[in-house]
């Protein structure tokens, strides 16, 4: 099996999002995928595992890949860690859930 030619390119970053199950799931790839591309950034080659999704971009774009996908990484690890809401009944908060309290009139 032969080959033509072999091009090498010094100019590429890899970015990463690491985490437990960020690889594991779309919404981690699709989130990270949309905000490289609101960012122009051009992704030349991709790897997952169970743990993280990786990227492969032009090295002068890497900043400007970093910081969407940092917010990105901070809103989802923010998100999963609030509590969860208060159990509502017929889909509308009782007055004891949203604080209110009947005093008798």
């Amino acid at each position: 099996m032969g080959y033509r030619e072999v091009i090498a390119d010094e100019k590429i970053g890899k970015l990463s999002i690491v985490g437990v199950a960020c690889g594991a799931t779309r919404v981690w790839a699709a989130g990270m995928f949309e905000a490289l591309a609101n960012e122009g950034v051009n992704i030349d080659m991709i790897s997952t595992s169970e743990i993280k999704i990786s990227v492969v971009i032009d090295l002068a774009k890497g900043e400007q890949a970093m910081k969407p996908c940092t917010q990105l990484f901070l809103e989802k690890i923010a998100a999963e860690a609030a509590p969860a809401r208060s159990p509502q009944k017929n889909g509308k908060n009782t007055r004891a859930q949203s604080g209110e309290h009947h005093r008798g009139k």
